[in-house]
């Protein structure tokens, strides 16, 4: 089973607070999947909402909401797949008059026009459970081990993701974006804190767990290759730092003699010969009078260059 399909089971089993929560939530369906079924005249009570839905877990959890809210006229119908036999998508249909009276009496939402979503603003308790029915059936979300990604498409319009992206900004400082895909309007959200806090809001609490100790342990990888390449990378310097040292040494050793330095070059480069694999910091411990490593790597360095004027005099 995929990962987005993993957080869609628990959030189909979501405990709900209320009837209004079961409400907001079948709201964000019909927001994201629903579509208006006429039947005879064009009265309210003659025409029904009907939700689109696959798979059968997210069919389930519409038909217990909506049993919890008393709905008794309920239709639900499937039809497979043309082309994937064991794949079914699913329709419930429901009267569009009790459905709009009750979100009427609830929270003063009429659902034919936009005020729902000022209301939803002044009232931020039920966002999860909006978010939560948006999400079943329009929702996806990344394998955390290989990205950190996020969606919700809109198929006809804009309007309700960036009334999410406004809202999450606004009260919970998130950074979403939208962009017009080909499937439709996609809301997005790649920060794997932001992806956190969004499940932990509409309920999925243990995938929200997941993702956060996925995240930790990939920090805690990242931070040790990080030690990891820095150490060799120091170690790779120090290593090209010693070879040229112990080039020009052995250059002076071989032309002039190492009689020709002075008294503590001559110390520095017998110790740095003697031995090849140290820094110069540790080199500096062997002395007999320690100088600090910066004037030992200012004698080394004219040491360098002394050997570059002898080896182009030979040339």
């Amino acid at each position: 089973m995929s990962f987005c399909s993993t957080i869609k089971e628990e959030l189909a089993i979501a405990p709900s607070e209320d009837s209004r929560s079961c409400l907001l939530e079948l709201f964000g369906m019909l927001k994201f999947r629903g579509s208006i079924l006429l039947s005879g005249s064009h009265e309210e009570k003659n025409r029904s909402y009907v939700f689109h839905i696959s798979p059968v877990y997210v069919t389930r959890r519409v038909l217990s909401l909506l049993k919890r809210l008393g709905y008794r006229d309920i239709e639900a119908s499937y039809e497979l797949h043309r082309y994937f036999e064991r794949q079914k998508s699913f329709t419930v249909t429901i009267p569009m008059d009790v459905f709009n009276r009750d979100l009427w009496e609830h929270f003063r939402i009429d659902s034919r026009t936009d005020d729902w979503q000022s209301v939803l603003n002044q009232d931020t308790l039920y966002i999860g459970d909006f978010l939560r029915g948006c999400f079943l059936v329009g929702g996806y979300i990344s394998d955390p081990k290989r990205l950190y990604h996020l969606e919700l498409i809109e198929k006809e319009s804009d309007g309700v993701v960036r009334f999410i992206a406004e809202t999450l900004k606004t009260h919970y400082r998130m950074t979403p974006g939208i962009v017009l895909s080909a499937k439709g309007y996609k809301f997005y959200i790649k920060s794997v804190t932001d992806m956190i806090a969004l499940l932990e809001l509409m309920g999925a609490a243990i995938g929200a767990q997941k993702i956060e100790t996925i995240a930790d342990q990939r920090k805690v990888k990242a931070d040790f290759n990080r030690t990891i390449n820095f150490t060799l990378a120091n170690a790779n310097k120090t290593a090209r730092s010693n070879f040229k040292q112990i080039w020009a040494i052995r250059t002076i050793q071989k032309t002039l003699g190492l009689s020709a330095l002075d008294a503590e070059s001559r110390e520095i480069a017998q110790l740095r010969l003697n031995n090849e694999d140290l820094s110069l910091s540790e080199l500096d411990t062997l002395m007999k009078n320690p100088i600090g490593k910066s004037a030992l790597y200012n004698r080394l360095k004219k040491m360098i260059k002394l050997a570059h004027q002898l080896d182009e005099e030979e040339e």
